[in-house]
């Protein structure tokens, strides 16, 4: 027993010694998140998979702006030394530019452009968005920071700043102001702080206080432990901004990255106030691979005993209940995910330019062991299909089915309010006991116009004799007017049969949407 707790205290001191003690790939400065929502993302995805960025680790979000400003250097430096900018296409070069513009002040502050350096700045408004959306029924919302919209009209309107002081202190906030004519049967008009923290960064060390969103893992539909499907947690999170190599022969895991939080759940729920933490190491040994560990636990709350701090460390490395002490026990679960980016296919088969392949494995802990009931999520991501530039073939499927266990997923046997967060699903949308394959083909027609098409199967309740079918179609398109004003629509149809699990109850719903957004 005593070598047991030695082992466990020895691999944890292990865990927090390599995640701390060692200095990044570069400099590291206090900066601020890039929503999950942000064009930032899909533009470095494309420089990535045409070879552009070796160092990222996109598998965690969000990454901070110096981040993103460091791997843009990163795209930079290697087109001038491998003299790729003939070879480059149109829209790479796009997103490039747009990346130069939109991430100045950080790529000076990095030494990677010259220019005035501004060590402390106060930048009142960053982002000022309107959004319409007029549904027909209660049309079913999927990881939209858990924000619900009513039958008929609904308006939001939301902005954003930031500040930093020196190298050490940022300041970001996003409050929200929505408009609901009809949400559960009343009208409603709310008020509310979206998103909003306070950053301290310390050499590579990167402390954030406040309410934000997390995305774990390489899938873009969905994820089994952390999305941003439900409201934004109020959260401690401690992380290296930028990835880390290791020293000795840890140096070829390649970049590295670790990441920690910890908050408390809402008070209405079957155990109020429950804590929620969780820890992800994320690696890239190889340009093209990258993968990454994820476990999060739910423990305490009120009436329950809190766990010391050996409990603590054991909650992270144990994969089954506390059998010994059933007042400790606590609802686990962990996965494990990677992706391979792979460019230039076309010079192999002309089926597109470049291939990512992706995918994810959990398990929950009252199967009785870390993967014995398990669930996943696999997708493949065609950029510039059939040569086609900035045109998209993405295919995603999760499933967390569990035939001798249908609802383990998400649910536990103390915590029966189960893996959410005021009401929403924490990780993916589909819920417990059920599958989704989702379809989304996308094409740039010109570098600032996009328009998209989607499908969405989703079957909950696999179990039950009449599961519930979601079936969603949508198109949607967006349009860059200038860097600074952006519009978007989008026109969604779905379609609910066996609806709470009823057979032959069948609903239909209709979204009709429009946003404007405005950055500064």
């Amino acid at each position: 027993m005593k070598r047991k707790l030695f082992k466990s205290k020895l691999q944890t001191a292990l865990i927090v010694f390599l995640i701390f003690a060692f200095p990044s790939l570069s400099l590291s400065e206090t900066s601020v998140n890039v929503n999950l929502d942000s064009w930032i993302y899909p533009a470095l995805e494309r420089l990535t998979l045409v070879g552009l960025i070796e160092s990222d680790l996109m598998n965690t979000k969000p990454l901070t702006r110096v981040e993103v400003a460091r791997l843009t250097g990163e795209a930079m430096r290697l087109m001038a030394e491998k003299k790729l900018r003939d070879e480059t296409d149109r829209l790479t070069l796009y997103f490039l530019e747009r990346l130069k513009r939109e991430l100045k002040d950080e790529l000076i502050s990095l030494g990677i452009i010259e220019g005035v350096m501004v060590d402390t700045f106060i930048k009142p408004l960053e982002e000022l968005r309107v959004k319409y959306n007029l549904l027909d029924g209660n049309y079913t919302l999927y990881n939209n920071d858990g924000i619900r919209y009513g039958d008929n009209h609904n308006l939001s309107l939301d902005f954003s700043g930031y500040s930093k002081f020196s190298d050490s202190l940022s300041l970001y906030y996003q409050p929200i102001f929505e408009y609901n004519q009809n949400l559960d049967n009343e009208k409603r008009t709310e008020f509310d702080l979206k998103k909003g923290y306070i950053k301290l960064t310390k050499d590579n060390i990167e402390f954030e206080l406040g309410r934000d969103s997390l995305w774990w893992g390489p899938g873009y539909h969905g994820s089994l432990l952390m999305t941003n499907n439900a409201k934004p947690f109020d959260m401690l999170k401690i992380s290296n901004s930028q990835p880390t190599i290791l020293p000795w022969f840890f140096r070829y895991l390649g970049p590295f990255k670790a990441t920690w939080f910890l908050t408390r759940l809402e008070e209405n729920r079957t155990i109020p106030e429950p804590y929620l933490t969780g820890l992800r190491l994320n690696i890239k040994p190889l340009p093209m691979f990258e993968m990454g560990i994820s476990r999060v636990v739910m423990f305490g709350g009120k009436g329950r005993d809190m766990p010391g701090f050996s409990d603590y460390i054991t909650m992270f490395l144990a994969n089954q209940e506390n059998k010994s002490d059933p007042s400790k026990n606590n609802n686990q679960i962990a996965s494990l995910d990677f992706s391979i980016r792979i460019p230039h296919v076309d010079r192999l088969v002309p089926i597109s330019r470049s291939i990512s392949i992706y995918g994810e494995l959990g398990g929950e802990d009252e199967a009785g062991g870390l993967f014995s009931g398990t669930g996943y999520v696999a997708g493949i991501l065609l950029e510039d299909i059939f040569l086609k530039e900035g045109t998209t073939l993405r295919i995603e499927y999760a499933n967390n089915h569990v035939g001798n266990n249908p609802n383990l997923w998400y649910n536990h046997h103390i915590y029966r309010t189960g893996y959410t967060y005021k009401n929403s699903v924490i990780g993916h949308h589909m819920g417990s006991d059920a599958q989704d394959t989702f379809i989304r083909g996308a094409s740039y027609l010109d570098n600032n116009l996009l328009i998209g098409i989607d499908l969405d199967i989703e079957k909950r309740g696999n179990s039950y004799a009449s599961p519930e079918k979601h079936y969603q179609a949508g198109i949607d398109l967006s349009y860059n007017v200038t860097d600074m004003i952006e519009i978007k629509g989008r026109y969604g149809f779905e379609r609910i049969e066996n609806l709470g699990f009823v057979k032959d109850e069948t609903k239909n719903h209709h979204l009709v949407g429009i946003e404007f957004l405005f950055r500064f």
